[in-house]
């Protein structure tokens, strides 16, 4: 997520983060999204991390000072 927000995957046109889980399996992943709400980049990830990244997607990684 820190790399996606300070655009260090080159990626364009990113307009969020989601996390989801595969409707064949269940098995969880995280999904950045372009403007179109188009796939750009997609990862599994373990349950700990879906479960416990919930937050971060909802607010960002960024912490308040």
């Amino acid at each position: 997520m820190r790399l996606v927000e300070a655009g260090g995957l080159g990626l364009n046109n990113v307009s969020g983060v989601a996390l989801a889980t595969n409707n064949a399996n269940g098995r969880p992943f995280v999904a950045v999204l372009d403007d179109n709400q188009q796939l750009l980049l997609g990862r599994w990830v373990t349950p700990y991390v879906f479960e416990n990244g919930k937050d971060m997607v909802r607010y960002g990684t960024k912490k308040p000072h």
